[in-house]
């Protein structure tokens, strides 16, 4: 296991005797491992806002990794031919946005996917420090999230449980699952998912013992128990899916490791005992059941989709623009669905709706030659396809941790592909990363001041809301995010209507900007005003209820 690391650190002699460019090789090696280990902590970042700042340091440290490994660049892996056209659709969708700031940020990050993909094809060679990078990274999100479930979920029960408007909510939002920095449970169950591959290769080795082997042993418990107690229908099958065929896979390559394949077998039977043993919320025959019965949101999902693939016929070439979403599925949402969802919860979808139908058919394009390299290392490419399958009905990619690892080891994984243009794609992907680092740093800045204003906003304090705000305006003067959040800081009516009427000038196909000016003018007795405004709102959101209500109630007051 730790061959490969003794390849890179202790292969040449003395650091200090180094050349510049072996130092500056080395140092940029572990800083990209570095970043990959710690990508899976930081998920609670949201790639539009904070985690902008996490996105701008990892591109920068490829771009070092990739200025130290430029001589020794001749090929390329195919799936980066699609990834980069895919990025470049992303690029051209970002031009006709009418949130040009917030689509160059969205495209940044799939830049990033790109990138991070690369870096890992450079360190291909040292897949055994990869495994042990991702290893090492499960083990430390495994045991926050354990901690969390024990120690800072209960605590928030108590609290909550105190209060008796809040006491009914512990029975839904803070049922007992594990999140770890994931925010939400399908998205720690597709983290788990990704990560079985590389723990089941670590235990697959030819040695039967080692200390990383029970490492290893001891996330794979970790892993099959957290899949099970995050109560995710989708998780739970394709982790059982891809269990069995790593199961069979080893059973089939070599009848020796039965063993080993006895105790992936016990540990998951315990696993599923532990649920019901732990978790008394959520006992393992509701977790179990939860496989075959359709969940509450099922439909809603269902109206997703559909609304998503209007949205994608209605701008079949460029999309709405990366990263604009949520802003733009109000034109297209089915009556009979309640929710506004941020995302298709369909990767492809999603992809399609905002950067265009080009743009999705090369990422489809790049995940299926992704996942055809992958098949020589049967174990990864089981976990792999598994996360495919499960960002087909939800949105893991959204998800730092997840899409970073997820491209890192699939570049890792991938074999070569001769093409003369190797340096050529390698000064393209610096260009990349000096680009899109710019506006994914200066995105997580005013993201940081967002999210706080955010934080004052929710907790009672509006004035410094308000003042984070437009600190966030002023770095990013832009994004309609900003002055929209001033806007609901802000105490003063004019004050507040000014703040909605900037949102609304850089985001004009947003419907919130303009209902919220429809209210201030309505409280204001201005009723030809809110009456204008109301209409903007309803044609921007023709199935909202509510808009509908308050146009029907103002043209029955005109007439």
């Amino acid at each position: 296991m730790f061959n490969g690391l003794k390849k890179i650190f202790y292969s040449t002699g003395d650091f200090s005797n180094k050349p510049i460019l072996e130092k500056l090789r080395l140092a940029s090696v572990f800083f990209v491992l570095f970043i990959v280990f710690l990508a899976p902590l930081v998920s609670k970042n949201r790639p539009l806002f904070s985690g902008g700042i996490f996105i701008a340091a990892a591109l920068l440290s490829a771009l070092f990794l990739i200025i130290s490994y430029f001589r020794k660049i001749d090929n390329i892996p195919t799936a980066s031919i699609f990834l980069t056209a895919f990025v470049l659709f992303s690029l051209i969708s970002s031009v006709f946005s009418p949130e040009k700031e917030l689509s160059l940020v969205q495209t940044s990050y799939f830049a990033s996917w790109l990138i991070f993909f690369y870096c890992g094809f450079i360190l291909r060679e040292n897949k055994r420090i990869i495994l042990l990078t991702s290893l090492f990274s499960a083990a430390c999100v495994l045991v926050y999230s354990l901690w969390q479930y024990f120690v800072i979920f209960p605590a928030i029960k108590e609290h909550m449980l105190a209060d008796g408007a809040l006491g009914a909510l512990t029975q839904t939002a803070l049922a007992g699952r594990l999140f770890s920095t994931f925010q939400y449970p399908n998205s720690f169950a597709a983290y788990l998912i990704m990560i079985s591959g590389p723990v089941l290769t670590v235990m697959s080795v030819k040695k039967f013992f080692s200390p990383i082997k029970f490492l290893a042993l001891t996330v794979w418990f970790f892993i099959s128990f957290s899949i099970y107690l995050t109560s995710s229908r989708l998780g739970i099958t394709l982790w059982a899916l891809s269990f069995l065929s790593s199961c069979a896979y080893l059973l089939i390559k070599d009848r020796k490791k039965l063993i080993l394949t006895v105790v992936f077998a016990l540990t998951g039977f315990l696993s599923a005992y532990s649920v019901n043993k732990f978790n008394k919320e959520m006992p393992a025959r509701e977790a179990v059941e939860r496989i075959s019965t359709l969940s509450t949101d099922s439909d809603s999902k269902l109206l997703t989709l559909k609304g998503a693939f209007e949205m994608t016929l209605d701008n079949p070439l460029t999309g709405t623009g990366p990263g604009t979403f949520k802003r733009n599925y109000s034109r297209y949402r089915p009556e009979k669905q309640t929710d506004l969802p941020a995302s298709a919860h369909n990767i492809i979808l999603d992809i399609s709706s905002t950067a265009g139908i080009p743009a999705s058919v090369f990422f489809a394009v790049a995940v299926f030659a992704i996942l055809l390299e992958s098949f020589s290392y049967p174990l990864v490419f089981f976990s792999l396809s598994s996360l495919f399958l499960h960002s087909l009905a939800d949105w893991d990619f959204s998800n730092i941790g997840i899409s970073l690892v997820f491209f890192f080891l699939a570049g890792a994984h991938s074999k070569r592909f001769k093409i003369p243009l190797g340096k050529t794609f390698a000064s393209l992907l610096m260009a990349f990363c000096l680009l899109f680092s710019f506006f994914s740093a200066r995105s997580g800045i005013a993201g940081k001041y967002y999210e706080r204003a955010s934080f004052h906003l929710r907790f009672g304090s509006p004035e410094s809301a308000s003042f984070y705000a437009r600190k966030a305006s002023e770095i990013n003067p832009s994004r309609s995010d900003y002055p929209f959040l001033e806007g609901l800081s802000e105490r003063d009516p004019d004050s507040a209507a000014n703040a909605f009427k900037m949102a609304a000038e850089r985001a004009p196909q947003w419907y919130e900007p303009y209902y919220h000016l429809a209210r201030i003018s309505l409280a204001k007795g201005d009723l030809f005003s809110a009456k204008h405004y109301f209409r903007k709102a309803i044609i921007l959101f023709p199935t909202s209820a509510e808009i509908k209500f308050y146009v029907d109630s103002l043209d029955a007051m005109w007439d």
